[in-house]
């Protein structure tokens, strides 16, 4: 079974005790990974615009070339 991502009551209790410059770091690496992620996403919705078949789906086989 899967390992539950649910955080606890508990746990973000403890969180909130941190001191204020770890809150700081954990909040400024949460919002870099937050931005290259969706840089990430938007250059792959870019590089794939133009792929697609009249009927507007993309070209499966497109997708799966270009990954490799």
């Amino acid at each position: 079974m899967p390992e539950s991502k649910v955080i606890s009551l508990g746990k973000r209790a403890e969180d909130a005790e941190k001191p204020f410059f770890e809150q700081l770091l954990q909040e400024g690496a949460r919002k870099l990974l937050e931005a290259a992620i969706e840089n990430e996403v938007i250059d792959y919705i870019q590089f794939h615009k133009d792929r697609r078949m009249d009927s507007g789906w993309l070209y499966a086989t497109d997708i799966c070339r270009s990954e490799k």
